[in-house]
């Protein structure tokens, strides 16, 4: 890792991209003592990537603690947000960020729905714990502690109480 606190595309190389920080921040890989840095870089860098690598750079975030700044990204006021494809008229993910970047699109694409499973996680703090949501409970790390939560009676996640 440079000291810039990016990662490299490759050996041999000192180009560094979005993808090549994101993904191994994601996934845990980064060092304790460089994942600040690599997740303000990747933060700054915006959402300068497709709308399926959307949920890994902001589930990095996240976990990271920079929820405030993954809440920003999904909400920004350009075209690469779930902010612009709600007001660009859509009533589920799109394929692509806009018809500009893929106009042959679907608009049903399950892999740009990230906030559906983001916001429950590491907004409101609750994960499910057993297949089918039977279970859900208190997420265990990485919650941004934005909102607040019910009481463990009131909430309800699928067939299952909160815990």
């Amino acid at each position: 890792m440079p000291e810039s606190g990016r990662y490299r595309d490759g050996e041999g190389t000192d180009h560094t991209s979005l993808h090549a920080s994101l993904f191994p921040l994601a996934f845990g890989l980064v060092p304790d003592e460089h994942r600040p840095t690599v997740a303000r870089w990747l933060a700054g860098r915006g959402m300068a990537c497709s709308v399926y690598a959307a949920q890994c750079l902001l589930e990095g975030l996240f976990r990271a603690e920079l929820g405030r700044e993954a809440l920003d990204l999904m909400l920004a006021p350009n075209d690469r947000s779930w902010k612009h494809m709600v007001e660009s008229g859509t009533t589920i993910t799109w394929e692509a960020w806009d018809q500009k970047y893929k106009p042959n699109q679907d608009w049903n694409h399950a892999w740009g729905a990230a906030p559906a499973n983001l916001l429950p996680r590491f907004v409101l703090g609750v994960e499910v714990i057993e297949p089918g949501c039977t279970r859900a409970g208190a997420a265990a790390s990485g919650r941004a502690d934005f909102g607040r939560r019910q009481s463990p009676d009131a909430a309800r996640a699928g067939a299952g109480d909160v815990e």
